[in-house]
């Protein structure tokens, strides 16, 4: 945990997200269950003095090391639409290129994210890429709101259609077995 050090800002973030771009795993690859493992469960930036060139580069390194952390924390930082938009990017990318889930995210107090970066958040979970994402005390409004509760639903339907599916699995396989 870094968290309250004003003195990190963007220059060191870049240079934790590079490392993170970089950094490997001892195994470097999905177990026999689909398991990847980490570089880091969480990482907490909060009140670190960043703005959107280290939030972008964090992006950029949980895009091209997916699973490189699952947790990471950049409240009551200087964070904006832009920087919130490349972050919900970064984590549909990492779950549709290695299928991992990010767990948490938290953006809280960063005004600068309104509902364009809501609605994009609000996107990533919608597909399944975050478990939690928090942006209390942000700049979010009524649209960004309404983002989140479609999200909600579109969850709630693939989870619903998910577990039909598997119903249907269940029963060919006790007709062929018949």
């Amino acid at each position: 945990r870094m968290g309250g050090n004003d003195a990190i800002g963007d220059a060191g973030t870049v240079a934790l997200a590079a490392a993170l771009r970089l950094a490997m795993t001892t195994d470097n690859h999905d177990d026999a269950i689909g398991n990847h493992d980490t570089v880091l469960d969480e990482l907490d930036l909060s009140s670190c003095n960043m703005g959107d060139a280290g939030a972008e580069a964090l992006a950029l390194a949980l895009s091209s090391n997916p699973g490189c952390l699952l947790r990471l924390n950049l409240a009551n930082n200087k964070i904006s639409d832009v920087a919130s938009k490349s972050l919900a990017r970064a984590l549909v990318e990492a779950r549709y290129g290695s299928g991992v889930v990010f767990e948490e995210i938290i953006l809280d107090n960063n005004v600068g994210i309104g509902d364009e970066g809501a609605v994009a958040l609000a996107e990533a979970m919608a597909v399944g890429a975050v478990k939690s994402i928090s942006v209390r005390s942000c700049g979010v409004k009524a649209e960004g709101c309404a983002a989140f509760g479609k999200a909600l639903m579109e969850l709630a339907n693939s989870n619903r259609k998910q577990s039909f599916d598997k119903d249907d699995d269940d029963d060919d396989d006790d007709e062929s077995s018949s």
